[in-house]
């Protein structure tokens, strides 16, 4: 789904604002990117990137769990949603998540490239 020039401008801010340091902006403007569209994998990403950074685990595991259902086989939100986990003391399901990106690791390596 292609995604409307506000959303993504939006979005190219909040991760600016995040990689400089200014989280508590990038998470505003990150949820303001998610308002437009709530179901915008990428954002609900870089938001709970930026969440736990902030030691919101809740939200950060909310809002990865929400990315890993919407890209499935995005191993980096699986990644980060394992991390969520860990942080959480959901270990068994941290476990299940990282097993889960190694796995779409080793296919995205082994698919031949188109």
């Amino acid at each position: 789904m292609a995604q409307a020039p506000d959303n993504i401008e939006a979005r190219a801010l909040a991760e600016n604002l995040l990689v400089l340091g200014n989280t508590t902006r990038g998470i505003q403007t990150m949820l303001e990117v998610i308002k437009i569209d709530p179901n915008f994998a990428q954002a609900r990403y870089e938001l709970g990137k930026a969440l736990l950074l902030q030691n919101d685990v809740a939200g950060a595991v909310t809002n990865l769990e929400t990315a890993a259902k919407l890209d499935v086989e995005n191993a980096d939100f699986h990644y980060e949603l394992g991390r969520a986990y860990t942080a959480a003391g959901r270990h068994e399901e941290a476990k299940r998540e990282n097993q889960t990106s190694n796995t779409l690791k080793k296919q995205k390596v082994q698919a031949p490239h188109e």
